[in-house]
């Protein structure tokens, strides 16, 4: 039989152990600190901006007072607009002072980062909304269209707008279904050839100009031009239109309204839209463009982005920022709230993006 080895234990080997115990021991405390989760969670993303970590969202609200980047200070929030991450297409959200809840648009498209309704119907339901006195559908596509009959599910609806050709697809009948079905609701559709409508609150206005369904051949033509100014601040939601209708707009209405500070940029970016006229027309300080992570479609183009690089338009995109927040206050003065603190772009001048800066 194999006489087994016994292991000898001398005053080194001990101090060696002991040391090891130390060590170990340290690196437990370290991990379970905020400074090891801080460490952790620093080499947990890569340098892409892909896995960029949400910043917190901060406690703001019509009526709110905040500081952004410490130069720009908020008073007395008047106006909220929001750009809600659902992917490929638009759902934006308009809050104003005297109690009014706007929604242009409310669909979603495919990428993996598109939101789900529940995700959507909850977002809308934590800021605050309980029933929307304004519903306006630009046009019949899914990407900007097939959550708003879950908004008829889920809220009072007071008013909708919509083009009233006949699309044939789903959504578009399960919207129509479901609208013919609510009570009380004041339906307008937009006329063949076009319409104009504007509406006043406190402190705001709003003009819409659809072009209506049979004045241009594409779908997204039919896409109403609309005009937000609070406190002095203008606002351009361009659904998704392009050079011809930006044409038509710019020939037809805009004179009175030719200088904006914000521009939904139309088509999701798309290479025929955001032209150097129409920019150029307009003069908006920033643009916000609603799009989807790895979209197959390559929006937003690099000719839109390039165009409005050229001529300084700082821009922000919801495939980059996450959910975006516009506040405007009872001063004029304007900022954006995002999601992901990842910086805008097209900031050929060094300005003040405006962005807010939250506390880890």
């Amino acid at each position: 039989m194999a006489k087994k080895k016994s292991i000898k234990f001398n005053k080194q080997t001990a101090i060696c152990l002991v040391a090891i115990a130390v060590i170990l021991a340290c690196l437990v405390a370290i991990c379970f600190s905020p400074v090891g989760n801080a460490i952790i969670a620093s080499l947990s993303q890569d340098d892409s901006g892909d896995n960029v970590t949400p910043a917190p969202a901060p406690i703001i609200g019509l009526g709110s007072n905040v500081e952004i980047n410490g130069s720009v200070v908020l008073s007395n929030i008047q106006f909220e607009a929001h750009f809600v991450d659902v992917g490929q297409g638009d759902a934006i959200v308009l809050r104003f002072s005297d109690g009014n809840d706007w929604i242009i648009d409310a669909g979603s498209g495919k990428s993996e980062k598109s939101a789900t309704t529940t995700e959507y119907i909850s977002y809308l339901t934590s800021i605050g909304i309980t029933e929307i006195d304004y519903v306006v559908a630009t046009h019949a596509h899914s990407d900007h269209m097939n959550m708003m009959d879950n908004v008829l599910d889920n809220f009072v609806v007071k008013n909708v707008y919509y083009n009233a050709e006949e699309s044939g697809a789903a959504y578009f009948e399960d919207f129509k279904d479901n609208l013919s079905a609510e009570a009380g609701v004041n339906v307008v559709k937009f006329d063949a050839d076009g319409d104009n409508y504007s509406f006043t609150g406190d402190n705001y206005s709003i003009k819409i100009y659809a072009p209506g369904h049979d004045r241009f051949e594409k779908i997204n033509y039919m896409s109403p031009m609309i005009m937000v100014e609070v406190e002095g601040v203008q606002m351009l939601f361009t659904g998704d239109n392009e050079d011809t209708v930006e044409s038509w707009f710019m020939e037809t209405y805009a004179e009175e309204d030719k200088d904006i500070d914000v521009l939904k940029v139309g088509h999701h970016g798309s290479a025929e839209g955001t032209t150097t006229e129409f920019l150029r027309y307009f003069n908006p300080e920033f643009a916000v463009i609603s799009v989807g992570m790895e979209n197959g479609y390559n929006h937003p183009t690099g000719n839109a982005m390039d165009r409005l690089y050229m001529e300084s338009v700082i821009t922000y995109r919801t495939n980059r920022q996450g959910n975006i927040v516009l506040y405007v206050d009872e001063n004029g003065q304007y900022a954006f709230d995002v999601e992901y603190e990842f910086p805008a772009e097209n900031n050929r001048d060094g300005a003040n993006d405006r962005m807010l800066v939250k506390e880890k």
